[in-house]
C-alpha cells in the first residue's frame, strides 16, 4: 500500500522546480554567491539566461527543453522564470519565483502545469509565513494551506543558492547539511541531508558533486538520490540527476538528467 504523501507529484516537487533543477536552480557563478557562504548584491541590476535540457538518466535523446531567465536587482530580490516543452511544443509548464537577499525568504512563487492543470501560489504575509494555494488539476477545488519559513528551509529555486552559501561547510570542511525542504501542495516540509560525494564518477572527474537525500529510512524508498554536479571557479552548476523537474505526462516523477548551460536570452520568453 502506497504512502498518501509519497505520490509521484511529491517526487518532482523536491526538485522543481527546480530544481531542479531543479530543477532551475540558479548556477553559482562569479557574480553569484560567493563559496565561502557571502552573499553580495549586485550594484546594477544582472539578468543571466540558462538553457535547460531534460534526459533520460542514460543517452541523449532531448525529452524536454526550456530555458530560466534570472534577474538580480540592487536590493537583493532575486526573480526567476522558468519554462519547459517538449521539442517543438508550446511550453507545458511555467515557473515564476521571487526571494530575498541574503535570507533567501521566498516573496512569492506561482506554478503552473498546463497538461495536469495543476497550480501552486505562494505569498509571503511577513517574510517568513507564507500562504499557500494549491490546486491538484483544472476541476480541482484550491486548498488553502500556510507554512512557517525558517532559516533551514528550502525549496527547488532556492537549493543550489542555498548549496552556495554554505559551501566552505560542504566541499572544505566535507560537513553534512540538513535542510527543511518544502513540499507546497502539503504545506509542510521533509529533512533532507546534503553533502559531498567524495569518490570519482565515470565522465565527470574534476567536477565537485554534491548529492542530497531525505533523512528518513521511509521516504529514500521512494525517493531517489539526488546529485548535482558543479565545475569551474567559483563552482557552476552544469548537471542534475534526479526526480524530473517536468511534473505531468508518463515521466513524471521519473529519474532524469537536467543539463544546464548559460547563454543569451531569447527574443521573448514563452511565460
Amino acid at each position: 500500500m502506497r504512502c498518501p504523501f509519497l505520490r509521484s507529484t511529491l517526487l518532482a516537487k523536491f526538485v522543481s522546480l527546480a530544481a531542479l533543477a531543479v530543477l532551475g536552480s540558479m548556477p553559482v557563478r562569479a557574480e553569484s554567491p560567493a563559496p565561502t557562504g557571502a552573499t553580495i548584491a549586485p550594484a546594477t541590476e544582472r539578468r543571466t539566461y540558462i538553457a535547460l535540457e531534460v534526459f533520460m538518466p542514460e543517452g541523449n535523446e532531448v525529452i524536454y527543453t526550456g530555458g530560466e531567465l534570472i534577474v538580480e536587482s540592487p536590493d537583493g530580490t532575486v526573480t526567476k522564470k522558468t519554462f519547459y516543452q517538449s521539442p517543438g511544443k508550446p511550453p507545458v509548464q511555467r515557473e515564476e519565483i521571487v526571494y530575498r537577499l541574503p535570507s533567501i525568504n521566498i516573496v512569492k512563487y506561482r506554478y503552473e502545469n498546463d497538461e495536469s492543470g495543476e497550480l501552486v501560489e505562494m505569498n509571503s504575509t511577513d517574510g517568513s509565513n507564507l500562504a499557500i494555494r494549491h490546486r491538484e488539476s483544472k476541476d480541482a477545488k484550491i486548498v488553502e494551506k500556510n507554512y512557517k519559513w525558517g532559516s533551514s528551509s528550502a525549496f527547488g529555486k532556492t537549493l543550489v543558492r542555498m548549496m552556495a552559501s554554505n559551501w566552505k561547510t560542504l566541499v572544505t570542511d566535507k560537513k553534512m547539511m540538513k535542510v527543511q525542504l518544502l513540499v507546497p501542495s502539503r504545506g509542510e516540509s521533509f529533512a533532507f541531508k546534503v553533502e559531498l560525494v567524495r569518490k570519482l564518477i565515470k565522465g565527470h572527474e574534476g567536477s565537485t558533486i554534491v548529492q542530497m537525500e531525505p533523512d528518513s529510512w521511509l521516504v529514500r524508498q521512494f525517493v531517489p538520490l539526488m546529485k548535482f554536479y558543479f565545475s569551474g571557479t567559483p563552482p557552476q552548476v552544469y548537471e542534475f540527476l534526479g526526480p524530473s523537474p517536468v511534473d505531468s505526462g508518463k515521466l513524471k516523477g521519473k529519474a532524469m538528467r537536467v543539463t544546464f548551460k548559460f547563454t543569451d536570452p531569447p527574443a521573448s520568453m514563452p511565460i
